[in-house]
C-alpha cells in the first residue's frame, strides 16, 4: 500500500492521519492482503497497528510502527465519513450553500446538518467554504459510538464539577496548589506591564503565565459580548419523543419566530448521578436578544412537558480584549448558550496556541512520565 498524509484542516487536537493512496502489486504481480480483502479502498486511513492508535502520527512514524510491529501484524483501516475526494465537488472553493444546492437538499435537512451535526450557531456558515462544515460532520460521525455510546456526546458522571475535580487532582500530582473560595485582590505587574504575580489578601504567588475567567482580571482586560439566559427545570418524566435517559436538543433559530440565535436543551438524569431516581434535569439556554430573556426560551420549555420547578438566570458574557501575549494574562471567553461545549473546547485550544505558539495535539505526550 502506498500511503499519503491526510491533513485535518479543522482546528482540533487530532492533526492528521495516513491514508491509502493506491495499492502496489506484489513481486509476482498478485494483490497484497489489504487489496485482496476487498474491504480496504483508496481514501481509507490507517487507524491502528496491532491495536495501537496511529491517528495524529506522521507517515514515517506509521511506517516504522508497521515495520517494527510483532508478527503477524494486524492493521486496522478506517473509512472516513466523507472520502477525501477534492475534485468533485471542490469543497475548498465551494460554499456550503452551493453544496446543499448541488445535492438538492431541502431547508429542513440543511438546517439539521448545519446546526445539529456541524454545530454551527448561526447561518453564516452557508456562505463560507463547504470544507469547514464537511469536516465538522466527519467529526460528528466519528464521535458516535467512539466510547460505546449511541450519540456523539459525552457527559461526566456526577455533573460538570467532576472536570475541575479531576484537574485539581492532576494539579496536585504535578506540584500544583488549589485554593478554593479565594478572591483575587490584585494582578501584580512589572514596569513593562507584564503580569508577574497575583495577590490574595496578604499572600502573593509569582508565575510566568496567568489563565483565568474575566472576573479575575481588571475590567479593561475584557469586553462584554452579550448575555445568555438559562433555565434549569426539574421534571418527573423524560422529554416526550426522546429515547434513553438523556438527550441533546437544538432548535434552529429559523424555526423560532423573532430569534436570530439557536435555542439549546440538554437533559440529564439519575444515570449521570446528578439527580434522584425519577427526576430529570433539563437545561434550556439561548443568547439574549430582547428585554424579556425568559420568554425567548418558551419554544424549549413547551417541549419539556410538565415542569415541576424552574430556575432562570441571565449571565453577562465576556471575551478577552487582547490575545494575552503582551501582558501574559490569558483570559477565557465566557461560556456561551451552547450545551455541547464545543466553543469551550475551542477556547482551550485558542489559549494553548497563544501561550505556546503551536497547536495542541492530544495524540502526543505533553508531560513526560517520571
Amino acid at each position: 500500500i502506498q500511503g499519503s498524509p491526510v491533513p485535518g484542516k479543522a482546528e482540533g487536537p487530532v492533526k492528521g492521519v495516513v491514508g491509502v493512496q493506491r495499492f502496489v502489486k506484489l513481486a509476482d504481480g498478485s494483490q497484497g492482503p489489504a487489496e485482496a480483502s476487498g474491504k480496504v479502498f483508496p481514501g481509507y486511513y490507517i487507524s491502528k497497528v496491532n491495536g495501537q492508535s496511529m491517528v495524529g502520527l506522521e507517515e514515517k512514524a506509521v511506517q516504522t510502527a508497521i515495520v517494527q510491529a510483532e508478527r503477524p501484524v494486524e492493521i486496522t483501516f478506517t473509512k472516513p465519513v466523507v472520502l477525501p475526494d477534492r475534485s468533485k465537488p471542490d469543497l475548498t472553493n465551494m460554499s456550503m450553500r452551493e453544496l446543499f444546492k448541488k445535492y438538492g437538499l431541502d431547508e429542513d435537512t440543511a438546517n439539521f446538518i448545519g446546526h445539529a451535526m456541524a454545530l454551527h450557531t448561526d447561518d453564516s456558515y452557508l456562505d463560507r467554504s463547504a470544507e469547514e462544515t464537511v469536516i465538522a460532520c466527519q467529526l460528528y460521525g466519528q464521535s458516535v459510538g467512539r466510547y460505546g455510546q449511541d450519540s456523539p456526546y459525552l457527559y461526566p458522571m456526577y455533573g460538570l464539577s467532576s472536570l475541575p475535580e479531576g484537574f485539581s487532582r492532576l494539579a496536585a500530582i504535578y506540584g500544583g496548589t488549589v485554593m478554593l473560595r479565594t478572591d483575587v485582590d490584585e494582578i501584580i505587574t512589572n514596569t513593562k506591564g507584564e503580569a508577574v504575580g497575583v495577590r490574595c489578601g496578604d499572600q502573593v504567588a509569582a508565575a510566568d503565565i496567568f489563565i483565568g475567567d474575566a472576573s479575575f482580571f481588571p475590567p479593561d482586560k475584557s469586553v462584554k459580548t452579550g448575555q445568555v439566559v438559562r433555565s434549569v427545570c426539574l421534571l418527573k418524566e423524560k422529554i416526550k419523543g426522546t429515547a434513553g435517559d438523556s438527550c441533546q436538543i437544538i432548535l434552529p433559530s429559523k424555526h423560532i419566530p423573532g430569534k436570530n440565535h439557536d435555542v439549546y436543551v440538554s437533559e440529564i438524569s439519575k444515570s449521570h448521578a446528578v439527580s434522584a431516581k425519577g427526576t430529570f434535569i433539563a437545561i434550556a439556554s439561548t443568547t439574549v436578544e430582547t428585554a424579556n430573556p425568559s420568554a425567548e426560551l418558551e419554544a424549549a420549555i413547551k417541549l419539556l412537558g410538565n415542569v415541576q420547578e424552574r430556575f432562570d438566570t441571565v449571565t453577562d458574557t465576556y471575551a478577552p480584549a487582547t490575545d494575552g501575549k503582551a501582558d501574559r494574562c490569558f483570559i477565557t471567553r465566557s461560556l456561551d448558550a451552547t450545551s455541547h461545549f464545543e466553543s469551550a473546547a475551542q477556547d482551550i485550544m485558542r489559549i494553548y496556541r497563544h501561550i505556546f505558539d503551536h497547536d495542541l495535539n492530544l495524540d502526543k505526550k505533553i508531560v513526560e512520565e517520571a
